[in-house]
């Protein structure tokens, strides 16, 4: 009579103890991913001398495990503020992505009204 009841307990015990792996596993890969995305920004721009502040990206795992960009930010040195422009181009013809591009200190980003 009782062995029903323990072994539906014992399976919801070991799914809940598997979703947590799941979702531990997931968060593990987003940030792989994201420090993946950031690390071949950085190599593109070390390449060319380019002195990055910030790197930081934005990405969504979807309940398939794909994971899509949101948003790629980089704020470069004020040494390299003045090629935001050059720089855009420059990543978007390496990775594909359109990513914002900022000079130091925050100054205004490109692709904005003024840039």
């Amino acid at each position: 009579l009782h062995e029903p009841y323990r072994r539906q307990r014992q399976m919801c015990i070991r799914d809940r103890d598997y979703d947590d792996i799941e979702e531990t596993m997931q968060k593990q890969f987003g940030m792989l991913s994201k420090s993946n995305i950031e690390r071949i920004v950085q190599n593109i721009l070390e390449a060319e001398e380019i002195t990055a502040e910030k790197i930081e990206a934005d990405i969504h795992i979807s309940e398939d495990n794909s994971v899509s960009i949101n948003k790629v930010c980089v704020v470069l040195s004020e040494r390299d503020s003045g090629r935001r422009e050059e720089v855009r181009e420059l990543l978007r013809q390496q990775t594909g992505l359109a990513i914002e591009v900022s000079g130091a200190a925050g100054e205004e980003k490109d692709g904005s009204a003024n840039g």
